[in-house]
């Protein structure tokens, strides 16, 4: 775990997470144009009764999911992967399952 301090809607926050996540929040900012403590700062703007980590941590996620999503639409996201795989619905249409 890597703890940072940042400067967050005019005060002093320190946050502890996994260095994985520190390096996904710098690409992510960076991707954005902005500063680390900006995206933090939105996140905690949008954050609701979460954790300000916890809203970090999903702010991040979603936008890969976004991203991942927007390249789908283009079908440039199956051929990074290594093995196509099928989607095969079960009876239930809610649940989908992957092989």
């Amino acid at each position: 775990m890597k703890r940072r301090s940042l400067m967050i809607n005019g005060r002093r926050v320190t946050l502890r997470m996994e260095k994985e996540i520190w390096q996904a929040v710098d690409d992510v900012a960076r991707r954005r144009c902005m500063t680390v403590s900006d995206l933090v700062s939105e996140a905690d703007r949008s954050r609701g009764n979460d954790s300000l980590t916890a809203a970090v941590r999903v702010g991040v996620v979603d936008y890969y999911r976004r991203l991942v999503d927007n390249l789908d639409r283009y079908g440039m996201t199956r051929a990074v992967l290594s093995k196509p795989f099928e989607c095969r619905k079960t009876v239930s249409t809610e649940h989908t399952t992957l092989q």
